[in-house]
């Protein structure tokens, strides 16, 4: 059986034809065809309420979300490269940049969540600095590149 108006080969008894849409009245001569041609991809149109762009697959989500994980590295790594020239403390929003931007690479943006990895180790190592220095401080009483003070004469 053929479509009157597109002229499309129809499968079985069919009161629409699956092309055009064109309602068809089905007569004594159906034939059944063995085999027919696949239909042209251009031809076939999505069934009535389908969404019209098909949902995005789980891993594109997953690797989307991580750039979320690129932006929090690079934020905590410029507070962290801030705050460590002040307190050997920047080193803890330093390593949970570190753990974000390693999630971070798994998204489409991995130039940024690697500058985020390298600014959270920057971070990491002037806050190690600063912790040396302020221990060293505490252990002798003056930095270590100062002279020591000279002691006082005791007055008997």
């Amino acid at each position: 059986m053929k479509c009157e108006k597109c002229g499309e080969e129809l499968l079985g008894v069919v009161n629409r034809c699956w092309r055009c849409g064109t309602r068809l009245e089905p007569g004594e001569d159906v034939v059944m065809a063995a085999l027919v041609q696949a239909p042209r991809k251009e031809a076939a149109l999505p069934p009535r309420g389908a969404p019209v762009s098909p949902p995005r697959p789980a891993h594109l989500r997953r690797l989307t979300a991580a750039q979320g994980g690129t932006v929090a590295a690079l934020v905590l790594g410029l507070m962290s490269v801030v705050a460590s020239f002040y307190t050997e403390l920047a080193a803890v929003p330093a390593a949970l940049g570190l753990g974000l931007g390693a999630w971070g690479l798994f998204s489409p943006r991995r130039g940024p969540a690697i500058l985020g990895l390298l600014l959270c180790l920057l971070a990491l190592a002037v806050a190690s600095f600063t912790g040396a220095v302020a221990l060293y401080k505490q252990a002798y009483g003056h930095a270590p590149w100062e002279a020591p003070a000279e002691p006082a004469e005791p007055e008997f």
